[in-house]
């Protein structure tokens, strides 16, 4: 089973703290600025750079053809219908207009922010 990885915003330093759920009380760098409101987990998947992806990050999909084409731009978010993490495409961007099987879903995004720097 693997670890579960949270962060939350600092709305002071504006910068994420990591923790996981057995240390947010002890943590050394815990803060009374932290905005409780903005936790995400990690989704248990990285992006093509091999940075671990989280909730509410902002992500490019690219085509996992044989271009490089962006086909939108994303927001990570929790699918409560499906029970886990997606992707839905910002406002003003269109949805890939095929069917995208889990696996290929992930394959190829590119984490280009989140919603506390970008929003």
């Amino acid at each position: 089973m693997r670890k579960a990885m949270f962060r939350a915003w600092d709305f002071k330093k504006k910068e994420w703290h990591f923790f996981d759920l057995n240390t947010i009380n002890v943590h050394p760098n815990a803060s009374p600025s932290l905005d409780y409101q903005s936790w995400g987990m990690d989704i248990g998947k990285y992006d093509v750079n091999k940075t671990l992806i989280y909730d509410g990050d902002i992500i490019n999909v690219r085509n996992w053809g044989r271009t490089d084409e962006i086909l939108c731009v994303a927001k990570v978010v929790w699918d409560t219908e499906n029970a886990g993490f997606d992707w839905e495409p910002l406002e003003g961007q269109e949805s890939p207009d095929f069917e995208i099987d889990q696996y290929d879903r992930w394959r190829r995004v590119e984490i280009i922010g989140n919603i506390e720097e970008m929003p």
